[in-house]
């Protein structure tokens, strides 16, 4: 925003304006006049003080004597020049109170009120900074005072050795804070006594001071800009805080004519003083000068909200909003929170109005500015629901905040939500029920629903939609994620069908962030605890399953409770950190939390086999439900009563593991049977079956192992990379690793594994592509692994072999850089770790010898920057499009071998740490 430097008043300076260029007053050290040594040419070497800097502003007794002495070197009369030495020392003085000095001087106002305004103008020049001072006829001399400022400015400040930025309404000193806040005190009690006194008295105190101190408020210096308008603000607090004890007295008085005259002429000092000072200033190019005027009316209002809630008001309050300053953004929302709810009758419909206008400025704000500044902002938009209705681009925005750090803000934006909800569905009955009931509706639907549970069905439809908007739009500004985005009029609309936003990259980026799965937890649990829809986990599966809808009829009364399959797959999100809330609560004590929390563990067994059953074709929805299984203890999950709930979950979950292709479901399957085969309580039946997978995939690995190699001698110079036949043996090479990955190490070798690791080597001597030989070295190297168990070490040379071949048919691929040294690395680190008893030839010793591993290290932090450099120049892909292997190589690795995926690859200790986890667990 630019601002307005000056006002028109103000334009009798235009001739000094031009020396702002080349003195800013800013970054020059200023210091200001001695309050003991005054002198109108002050010479630079005479001693001066620095508000709150070098020495205290106070002076001693005899520093009191000494200054009779030094008004002997003035060059004028100090008849002509009153400094107001006497005026600080009283403000200094807090043991003096304040009606006793507005009394003194009151008194000395009535004998020769010349005098007082003297040293009352004097006192705003040298709180400017300014000097020399003016006389007694330059105070009358109303007419000439802009050419006298801009003489005492220039002189003031024509030197940068007179020129300071420590000034008092500027110093931290302690004595500096005392003078600022006694002088405001003073012109309370003062004003109340010359009004109260002889109204003329205050009329001619006013008009007197408005001449000055509003002609200082133009001027081009910043220095007396910001101290006239700081004094303008405070004579303004002082008239509000008068009118408002007038209000109270006028009714406890019969005087109520005398007063209303009173309070009248204050009011319109008032407006004065905000139509020609702070409507002007708030425009001001100095942020300090906007800050004091935007305070000054948040204060004031909160005093007279009657006289002073106008349209002027609510318009500034509006520009504020766009400030650059954050505390004026700040109080800006607090001056339209206030006015939401005091607005005059005869200003409602404007107030309605602005209020409507500025409402997308208000939630951007909630969304997108600093911390402090959100709190307040996310308040006032509870305050706006009462008044207006946020449109669905706003919700849109604020939903996003339910994912804010702050527990505060995210209370509100929940408040928010649950209001925004219960007003569409108020908007949709009235809307439907125009001509008929909405019970007689819903008896007409195929089958009959009550009214309650309609209500329930469409609010929890509604809110999930609008959590699960701001989920996906926290998320994507949150990552690396690119998502392709649709403008409407009234919304954003981002596209979120399946394969686009919940995928398998979704999981991947929504697995590697520690901080922000931690984030999305404390908000998951807000919007349990905030909202009454939400608070049951059966609840929100029941909107999942139900089924009674019929989806050819547009105009059915229930369209509006059938889920979206964004709002499934969000659902989905939900309902697992649901279970790990109510897995957490089951380790406190307490017989009533304990049961409630068993009927919530044995709802979750009783519906998540349907819900993987209807929406087993969704991998996010698949993911996270089969996670909720993880939250169910052993002791139910095998209880004989819930057998036939486990034998359904245990079907669904084996069906998905045996369709999907996707790495994500195949690991977690993988570690669903490796919890059910390491528990001695499961029966035979299901330990046999898991027993039958292994060996089903082993032989279909097997076969397929066979006929790629056959094909490949068939035709040599093809390299398959790329067609079906291909992509099966790759899928089904992850699909037997992550099964072996979570297994092996439970099972003796067999006949399978050694058929296995035969084939895999002779895969790896062929001329295959990459990611095929990556796939087979990664099965090959588990099996190993599982070998090195029992000590045995029947794989161990022909994974070195492979390793070998592998390495020289790829000696500068991306395979041999990475993921050589991760096995090689792990196999050392294994065998000191664990004391593996390994017959290595010279040359495997040589290949692990620890110069030739930090050699690959090297290579491998080399690969890291190039990684880094490719994923800088496109967030939404780890490597540049083009780079599909090395892409998929990369995932692969960080998903086979990382722990909790953490893709940082440029540190050692996260890939040193990840080798040493897999071999201690696999050892």
């Amino acid at each position: 925003m630019r601002f307005e430097f000056e006002s028109d008043a103000s334009s009798h300076l235009n001739e000094v304006l031009t020396e702002l260029e080349s003195v800013e007053l800013e970054n020059v050290e200023y210091e200001g006049p001695s309050l003991q040594n005054v002198s109108i040419c002050a010479s630079p070497s005479e001693k001066k003080r620095k508000w709150g800097t070098q020495d205290e502003f106070s002076l001693t007794e005899n520093e009191e004597n000494n200054e009779i002495e030094t008004n002997e070197e003035m060059h004028v009369n100090s008849h002509d020049y009153a400094f107001p030495q006497e005026f600080f020392l009283k403000l200094l003085d807090i043991d003096m109170p304040l009606e006793q000095l507005s009394q003194h001087y009151f008194e000395d106002y009535k004998s020769n009120s010349a005098d007082f305004m003297l040293t009352f103008i004097n006192f705003a020049l040298v709180a400017s900074g300014c000097q020399p001072f003016v006389t007694n006829f330059d105070v009358q001399d109303v007419d000439s005072i802009p050419e006298t400022l801009s003489q005492v400015n220039r002189s003031s400040f024509q030197k940068s050795s007179c020129a300071y930025t420590d000034y008092l309404y500027t110093s931290n000193s302690k004595e500096a804070k005392t003078v600022r806040i006694r002088f405001q005190l003073f012109l309370v009690e003062f004003i109340s006594k010359v009004y109260v006194e002889d109204a003329f008295l205050g009329d001619s105190f006013m008009e007197t001071t408005k001449a000055w101190i509003f002609t200082m408020t133009t001027s081009p210096w910043m220095l007396v800009r910001h101290t006239a308008t700081t004094i303008c603000c405070d004579i303004m607090r002082c008239l509000c805080l008068i009118v408002n004890k007038l209000s109270e007295k006028s009714n406890q008085t019969a005087e109520i004519l005398v007063l209303r005259d009173l309070t009248s002429r204050f009011i319109d000092m008032i407006h004065d003083i905000c139509d020609s000072v702070l409507f002007s200033r708030i425009h001001d190019i100095r942020a300090s000068i906007r800050i004091v005027c935007v305070t000054a009316l948040y204060d004031c209002c909160q005093l007279l909200p009657t006289y002073l809630i106008n349209r002027n008001l609510i318009r500034h309050s509006g520009w504020g909003l766009s400030d650059a300053e954050s505390q004026i953004r700040k109080i800006s929302l607090k001056i339209i929170d206030y006015l939401s709810s005091h607005e005059p009758e005869k200003d409602q419909d404007f107030v309605v109005d602005f209020l409507d206008r500025f409402s997308l400025r208000i939630v951007e704000i909630c969304r997108y500015d600093i911390d402090s500044v959100r709190s307040v902002a996310l308040k006032t938009c509870e305050k706006l629901m009462e008044k207006i209705s946020l449109n669905g681009k706003c919700i849109n925005i604020v939903s996003s905040c339910i994912f804010d750090g702050k527990p505060q803000n995210r209370i509100s934006t929940m408040r928010i939500l649950v209001a925004h909800t219960n007003e569409r569905y108020a908007n949709y009955c009235e809307a439907k029920t125009a001509t008929i009931s909405l019970s007689k509706l819903l008896r007409r639907e195929k089958i009959p629903l009550l009214v309650s549970s309609f209500e329930s069905l469409f609010k929890m439809n509604a809110l999930l939609f609008i959590l699960e908007q701001g989920f996906e739009s926290w998320f994507r500004d949150s990552s690396d994620h690119i998502f392709s985005r649709v403008k409407d009029d009234d919304k954003f609309v981002y596209q979120s069908q399946e394969n686009n936003f919940y995928d398998a990259d979704f999981i991947r980026e929504y697995d590697m962030n520690n901080h922000r799965q931690q984030l999305i937890e404390e908000s998951m649990h807000s919007i349990h605890t905030n909202s009454q829809l939400l608070a049951s986990w059966e609840d929100v599966a029941k909107l999942l399953l139900y089924d009674r809808f019929d989806a050819k009829d547009t105009n059915s009364v229930l369209n509006p409770c059938i889920p979206s399959n964004a709002v499934i797959e969000f659902s989905s999100i939900y309902l697992h950190y649901f279970a790990t809330h109510i897995s957490k609560r089951s380790k406190k004590p307490g017989k009533r939390l304990e049961d409630e929390v068993v009927n919530q563990q044995q709802a979750m067994l009783r519906n998540l086999p349907l819900l993987l059953q209807k929406y087993r074709e969704s991998c996010v929805s698949s993911y996270f439900f089969i996670k909720c299984v993880e939250q169910i203890p052993d002791e139910l999950l095998y209880k004989r009563e819930f057998h036939k709930d486990f034998s359904k979950l245990y079907k669904e979950i084996l069906d998905i593991f045996n369709s999907t292709t996707v790495n994500f479901l195949m690991i977690l399957c993988s570690r669903f049977f490796h919890r059910l085969a390491v528990n001695k309580v499961v029966q035979e039946d299901i330990l046999f079956a898991i027993d039958n997978v292994y060996n089903d995939l082993a032989e279909s690995l097997h076969e397929q192992l066979n006929a790629y190699i056959q094909r490949k001698k068939i035709n040599k110079k093809n390299q398959l990379n790329g067609n079906d036949e291909t992509q099966n043996l790759v899928l089904a090479l992850n699909k037997f690793g992550c099964f072996a990955k979570e297994m092996v190490c439970l099972r003796d070798v067999n006949d399978w594994n050694i058929k296995l690791s035969e084939k895999l080597c002779e895969i790896c001597s062929l001329e295959v592509g990459p990611i095929v030989c990556y796939s087979s070295l990664k099965v090959l190297f588990l099996l190993l692994l599982s070998d090195m168990r029992d000590r045995n070490c029947i794989f161990t040379n022909i994974f070195l072999k492979a390793a070998k071949v592998a390495k020289q048919k790829n000696g500068n691929s991306f395979l041999s850089k990475v993921f050589i040294t991760i096995t090689m690395l792990t196999l050392f680190l294994g065998s000191k770790a664990n004391n593996w008893d390994i017959n290595f030839s010279d040359d495997d010793l040589k290949l692990m010898n620890e110069e030739e591993i930090m050699e690959q290290i090297e290579t491998f932090k080399a690969w890291s920057m190039k990684f880094k450099e490719k994923s800088s120049g496109n967030p939404s892909y780890f490597f540049s499009p083009e780079d599909t292997e090395e892409k998929e190589l990369w995932n692969n690795l960080f998903e086979d071998w990382y722990p909790n995926r953490a893709r940082d690859p440029g540190t050692l200790s996260h890939l040193v740490k990840g080798l040493k986890e897999t071999a201690d667990h696999l050892s």
